[in-house]
C-alpha cells in the first residue's frame, strides 16, 4: 500500500500483510478547504512488482465536501 497526498509527497509506504487497518491525518478542516496544506490524499494498491492495481481518492473540497473516488461521503 501506498499513499500519496496532492502534492505527490509519499505519506504513508506499508507491506499489506503486515497491517489491518490505515490510518493517516489530512490536516485541519479550514486549512483543506483553503488549499493551504494537501487536500487529496490517494491509497494506491500495489502489485508484488510494485505495479498500481487499485487506487482510492480521498478530497476535501473548498465548500468541505469529502469525496472519496469522486462520490459524496459527508461535509464538515
Amino acid at each position: 500500500v501506498l499513499v500519496v497526498d496532492s502534492n505527490g509527497k509519499t505519506i504513508l509506504k506499508k507491506d499489506v500483510a503486515s497491517i489491518s487497518s490505515l490510518s493517516f491525518e489530512m490536516g485541519f478542516v479550514d486549512d483543506l478547504q483553503n488549499k493551504v496544506t494537501p487536500y487529496e490524499n490517494t491509497v494506491y494498491f500495489l502489485s508484488k512488482d510494485k505495479s498500481k492495481l487499485r487506487r482510492i481518492v480521498f478530497t476535501v473540497q473548498d465548500d468541505g465536501t469529502f469525496m472519496v473516488n469522486g462520490n459524496w461521503r459527508g461535509k464538515f
